[in-house]
């Protein structure tokens, strides 16, 4: 119905505008034109962008699962991607870390126990960490600057001690994921039960 009238009253204004039109030619001459400036109205359109911090575990446990130490070696190096030194233990298993916002990060890594509470003392039992993003589940190019050595196991400086780990963690989908493995020194005199420890990563806004 709105179109309707619109339609309508400009019909109704034609034909008055006609009529007029013509009592001015019959009876006083051409009409004088009206004319207007014309208009160019303008606006604002606004947007408050807020970055966003995420950083994920997405397998936020790892498992070196049940094994022992080689007969007649002193101690075995057991690595949760399977590559066991002087060992039985073959689990292969990673932290799959993600940056789930939208800006890189400097990611550090620190454990609360870094001999895990091992009591035996043939060698000093200790832990390390191997960072990549070459294979599953890591993503080529997730890391713009490695702090620890990519492919290598580093050790863990200490209990509650922060290490740099990845500087310019990217976001992007398809280069956003890193893997790291956990690698553990096991004496051979080391009592049999589990043996656990946490392993906090830390990210914050690169610059």
């Amino acid at each position: 119905m709105a179109e309707d009238k619109l339609t309508f009253a400009a019909i109704i204004l034609v034909a008055i505008v006609a009529i007029i039109g013509m009592i001015g030619i019959m009876g006083y001459g051409e009409l004088p034109q009206i004319t207007g400036a014309g208009t160019t109205p303008s606006g604002t359109a606004k947007i408050n962008i807020s970055g966003l911090g995420c950083l994920a575990l997405d397998d936020e446990n790892v498992s070196l699962g049940t094994g022992s130490v080689t007969a007649e070696k002193i101690a075995a190096l057991a690595v949760s991607n399977g590559t066991t030194v002087n060992g039985s233990w073959s689990a292969d298993d990673a932290f799959n870390l993600r940056n789930c916002g939208n800006y890189d990060l400097n990611v550090t890594i620190e454990t609360d126990d870094k001999d895990l509470g091992m009591t035996g003392t043939a060698v000093t039992p200790t832990s390390y960490f191997q960072p990549y993003d070459d294979a599953a589940p890591g993503e080529a190019g997730s890391c713009v600057t490695w702090v620890a050595t990519e492919d290598q196991l580093t050790e863990f400086s200490g209990d509650a001690t922060t290490q740099g780990f990845c500087e310019n963690f990217t976001y992007g989908s398809g280069d956003d994921e890193l893997g790291i493995d956990i690698g553990i020194k096991v004496p051979y005199d080391e009592p049999a039960g589990w043996r656990s420890a946490i392993i906090t990563f830390t990210g914050e806004a690169a610059t």
